[in-house]
Order: C-alpha cells, then structure tokens, then sequence
C-alpha cells in the first residue's frame, strides 16, 4: 500500500484538536468520572475512538500521536478499499487531501465521490469534498472551513500547474471556463427584393384571409338575392357571380385546413 505522506499528519495537526483526555463527543466540556455513562462517543487525543478509550484513563501526547498514526493507517485501508489502484495516480497532496477527508467523515461506499475517482474525474474532486458540510442536518461552519482546507491542499502543485500568478487584468480576457456562444439573431434583409417578396407575402396573407370569411358571406348574400333572381336578370347574374365566388373560397378553406393537418404531423 503506498506510504501515508507526512503532510498528512501536519495537516491533521493542524485542523483535529488534540485533547489530552478522554470527554464525551457529545458534552465535550463535561469532566468525566469513573462511573460516569458517556451520551455519545468516548473520544481522546486527535479524535481518536475505540475500545481503548475509557473514562478515568491518562492520556499523554505520545499516545495521541500513536493514536494518529494509526487512524491514518486505517483511513488510507478504506480509501484505498474504495478506489484501488487509483491512489497510486495522486499527487502527494491529493492523496494526504483525501486521508483527511476520510479521517473525519468516513468512506461510506454509496458516495459519488469515490466513482468520481475511480473514473479519474480529478477535477470534480473538490465539488464532491464540498458536499460533506453538514451534520445532523445543518451547515456546519467548521465542516466547511476544513473541506475548504482539504480543496486548497488537494488543488496544491497539480499537474500542468505553473508558477506564476496572473493579474486580474490578464484574467478578465480569458474565458475561465469557456462560455457557450450566443445565439445570433436572424438577420432582416433590407434589400429591394426583400422588401418585395415582403409586400407579396402581406397581400396573398390579406387576401386568404377575406377568402376565408367569404363563405359565410355569400351564405348571408344568396339568401338575400335569391328571391328576386327569377324576375330580374341583373339579380340572377350577381346571384351567379356570388355562388362563384363562394365555391372558389370553399375550395381554398379546404385546401387550408387540409394543410394544416399535414404540418401538424410532421
């Protein structure tokens, strides 16, 4: 298994509080006795929990330092029980970023995290850290200052990285991360030939619109004229030109509405 590196245990050292006795998780501030009954977890040195925790017991600095190194030891089993041999493509701080994030949280094996890993999704790492921010259902600040902590040592010396620090002003000018382009709008033609076949299109839409009103119309008109075309040739030849009119409009209504049916299933 690979070597635990020892940015691991200065980092710990610096964000696990070591207490050199043994408290309740729960009433961190309560002074146990022997005979004491612990409401949480029995705890001592840099978090440190186990059957070899008892109230009453002294607890050196050597021993929490132990203690340490061995919680480490079991925190790089389960990760690596999780992601195999991708831990040997880590940097030495991604890997002690991740020893730390198992240490405090775990390494429960439904978390997406580990599939991110173990797709070698490396730069959705830190999103993923940045979920585990909660405890018994609410944000914790301190949770979200150490995810902050392991991002920053995760995201120290990666690959491809340089050495040099940008201005602001050099930032601004680069697409970090690339934008999608916007959608161009359609562009109006402003040429003669545009504005005819505008013109055509506004006329032949005027006239199929009275096209389709003349039906009913002529309905109406008929009614009206037919009384009169039998004694009167001038009232039969309008009758005639209005029945006319009137079949020329039907056949356009039908061919509109069987159009409009044709483009509804496509």
């Amino acid at each position: 298994m690979r070597p635990v590196p020892d940015i691991t245990y200065d980092f710990l050292a610096e964000h696990e509080l070591c207490v050199l006795r043994v408290y309740d998780d729960l009433r961190p501030t309560v002074v146990l006795k022997r005979g004491d009954v612990a409401a949480g977890t029995l705890t001592a040195g840099y978090g440190h929990t186990g059957p070899d925790v008892k109230i009453g017991m002294r607890v050196t600095q050597e021993m929490a330092d132990r203690w340490l190194r061995e919680d480490v030891a079991t925190a790089a089993e389960r990760l690596w029980t999780q992601i195999g041999v991708v831990v040997e493509d880590l940097t030495e701080n991604q890997y002690a970023a991740l020893l730390s994030f198992v240490f405090n949280v775990g390494a429960d094996p439904s978390w997406t995290i580990w599939k991110r890993l173990k797709a070698r999704q490396f730069d959705q790492i830190p999103v993923e850290m940045m979920r585990f921010v909660n405890a018994k259902g609410k944000k914790r600040p301190g949770l979200v200052n150490r995810r902050a902590a392991e991002v920053i040592l995760w995201s120290t010396d990666e690959p491809g990285t340089e050495d040099i620090r940008l201005t602001s002003a050099s930032l601004r000018d680069i697409d970090t991360p690339p934008v999608v382009a916007d959608p161009t709008p359609a562009r109006k033609d402003k040429t003669i030939w545009g504005a005819v076949t505008a013109a055509v299109g506004a006329a032949l839409a005027w006239i199929g619109n009275m096209l389709a009103q003349i039906p009913e119309f002529a309905h109406t008109a008929l009614n009206a004229i037919n009384p009169f075309a039998e004694k009167s040739e001038f009232a039969q030849f309008v009758a005639n030109g209005v029945g006319g009119l009137a079949a020329v409009a039907g056949i356009y209504v039908a061919w509109s509405v069987v159009k409009k049916k044709g483009e509804s299933k496509q």
